[in-house]
């Protein structure tokens, strides 16, 4: 089975996927988790330490993908199971290298290593990515999965997690949709997450039409709350398989780069956070059917979630929310209020004072001064 996790920048993809690596692993998998961003640091919490990129091998190989093997860019992981278990040919500490003394060891190798244990495990790749500024991060995506399919690494596991780059789902930060079962959008209860969430659930929707992919659910990251994200799943209907509410352990656990699973060896107070992530592994085993998800359009989306805080804040959303714009014409007048959007009614002097004279702008200038409440 293979899971691509989508989410907004921030929201905890990174921690979530290493969490439910081990689930898996613990459930008796065999688990491959994939880094999909340039910043290499989805897996440091399972390895203890930044493991080397595809790129990184790639440049030192000097771009020879034949001479690349499974072992140059796989390391082991935390798995939570049994410390002397190996998956056969992964790294198991920084530094190992494999030194071959012709081309028929290295073959007879690589073959013995796929036939090694079988045992659950938890390994590891980073697709790295070109120096901030320059270059395509999507490209370097495509293209380690292209190298891990020519190296047979996808089926020497149960479960691969591509754990990918924010909210971004085109070009090649989108490619792990072409491959995966089931897409993963971790959020919160907040209205950008939920926004990024429906960006994703489209791109689901598209991918869907030529590729057997379904959006298994969402995960509800650091909140006990859900009372927006019942309120989007309304509109936007797909299962909700969990909440993961916001602890400090949770923190804690990303400064000492280790899981919770890992720390919960040594304090049990923690084994109920490990459960609900072996929650949403069971979830995920049973094979769900998942759904083609069906965006709503953004705007509507905008009036949804902004209605939803001015209710609760007991301010009756303004009529103009039914306009495509969501701010009304604005007269000259210092006491004219802007009607509509997440701003409700506002003396439009509190939006426009100068901050230099004290005054209030009139005319073309107020229009313009309004742009920023059209986008």
């Amino acid at each position: 089975m293979k899971l691509a996790v989508y989410g907004k920048g921030g929201i905890g993809k990174s921690t979530t996927t290493t969490h439910l690596s081990i689930a898996f692993a613990r459930r008796g998998k065999r688990v491959l988790q994939i880094g999909c961003d340039p910043k290499h640091d989805s897996t440091f919490t399972l390895t203890g330490f930044l493991i080397p990129t595809i790129i990184d091998t790639l440049q030192a190989k000097d771009y020879h993908y034949e001479d690349v093997w499974p072992e140059d860019v796989i390391y082991k992981g935390y798995d939570g199971v049994d410390s002397s278990t190996s998956s056969g040919y992964a790294h198991e500490a920084p530094g190992l290298e494999l030194a071959y003394a012709s081309s028929q060891d290295a073959t007879n190798a690589s073959e013995s290593a796929m036939r090694s244990s079988k045992q659950p495990c938890v390994d590891c790749v980073e697709a790295g990515g070109p120096p901030a500024g320059a270059g395509c991060g999507g490209y370097v995506v495509g293209e380690t999965v292209k190298l891990l399919k020519e190296l047979n690494a996808f089926y020497e596991y149960d479960i691969i997690i591509f754990d990918v780059l924010g909210d971004v789902v085109c070009g090649g930060f989108a490619a792990p949709l072409n491959y995966a079962d089931y897409c993963l959008i971790v959020t919160d209860n907040g209205f950008d997450a939920l926004f990024a969430a429906n960006r994703i659930a489209a791109s689901v929707r598209e991918k869907a039409r030529t590729h057997p992919l379904r959006l298994a659910g969402l995960i509800g990251n650091r909140t006990l709350q859900r009372d927006l994200i019942d309120k989007f799943v309304e509109a936007c209907p797909f299962p909700i398989l969990e909440l993961i509410p916001t602890l400090e352990d949770l923190r804690i656990s990303r400064v000492k780069g280790k899981t919770l699973f890992e720390m919960a060896e040594t304090d049990s107070s923690l084994n109920y956070l490990c459960e609900l992530y072996l929650n949403i592994a069971d979830q995920l085993l049973a094979r769900p059917e998942g759904v083609v998800p069906y965006e709503v359009e953004d705007r509507k989306l905008f009036r949804l979630l902004s209605n939803f805080y001015l209710e609760s804040a007991g301010v009756t959303p303004a009529a103009s929310h039914d306009k495509l714009d969501m701010g009304s014409t604005v007269s000259a007048e210092a006491n004219t209020t802007i009607e509509g959007g997440a701003f409700g009614s506002t003396p439009r002097a509190s939006l426009l004072q100068s901050p230099l004279d004290g005054k209030v702008s009139t005319g073309k200038t107020i229009e313009n001064s309004l742009d920023f409440l059209m986008v």
